[in-house]
Order: structure tokens, then sequence, then C-alpha cells
């Protein structure tokens, strides 16, 4: 699996891992005010999403930042974009940002909440039992 065959879901939007990008005015990358949660997917199934979904939830509450999909919708997108990468195993990566507020508008209640959702992959056994490339470039 090469990088150009990934997908992420930004904003409402499934794009290729080359176009995943935030906008620098998004509060959760200038003060890194945002949730998130890492699961992983293994053999094509992915491990208790309903749990992280909810833990994911309660995180927002806790953060009071509102969650932008409903959570039925927010694991059809998680698993959507697991289809469409094409990835068995991999981690799946959350997040969910305090967002963007209107120009001119100090009042962070006025954001719209940011979400990304994307998978990063995970070495193949045979690349585990050599040591993986990552671990080569930390030696």
């Amino acid at each position: 699996m090469d990088s150009e065959s990934l997908v992420a879901y930004v904003n409402g939007e499934y794009v290729p891992r080359a176009h995943a990008k935030i906008s620098i005015f998004d509060v959760g990358f200038l003060r890194g005010d945002a949730v998130f949660d890492t699961t992983s997917a293994w053999n094509g199934r992915i491990f208790k999403l309903s749990a992280h979904l909810d833990r994911l939830e309660l995180s927002l509450r806790a953060a009071r930042i509102p969650c932008p999909l409903p959570l039925k919708e927010l694991g059809d997108v998680i698993v959507e974009t697991a289809r469409r990468c094409g990835l068995r195993n991999a981690y799946i990566q959350t997040i969910v940002t305090r967002g963007e507020p209107p120009l001119g508008v100090r009042d962070l209640t006025q954001c719209r909440p940011g979400l990304v959702v994307f998978y990063v992959w995970i070495l193949h056994a045979e690349q585990i039992r050599r040591g993986g490339q990552w671990m080569t470039t930390l030696r």
C-alpha cells in the first residue's frame, strides 16, 4: 500500500492524503484545543468502535467542544474512511478540533468544530520480524 492511495476525511470531505489539510486559523492548531481518539483495525475489523465513540463523546463534553456529527454518523465516517483506504490493519485517528471562528470574532463558542479521520498503516508481520524500517532509522 502506498501513501498515494490513502484517504482522509477532513471537515465533510474524503480527500487524498496529500490534500488533507486544516486551516492555520483552526483553534485546534493554534492552541491545541482539540480532542482525539485512537483505535485500531485488525483483519478488517475495527476494535470496539462504539466504546471509542462513547469515550470521544465524553471527552468532547468535558472540553465543551460540540461533536460535528451525531455519533452514529461519525462511526459511519470512520468505517467509510477505512473502506476507501483499503487498510485491514491500521491505527485510526479521529480528531475533533475547536474549529475556526468567523472572521473578526473572538468568541470561541462561535467556532464550527473541525473533524479529521485518518488511518496510519501498521507494519506487516514480516516487517516487524525484520525490525521495521522505522526502527532502522532510530538506531
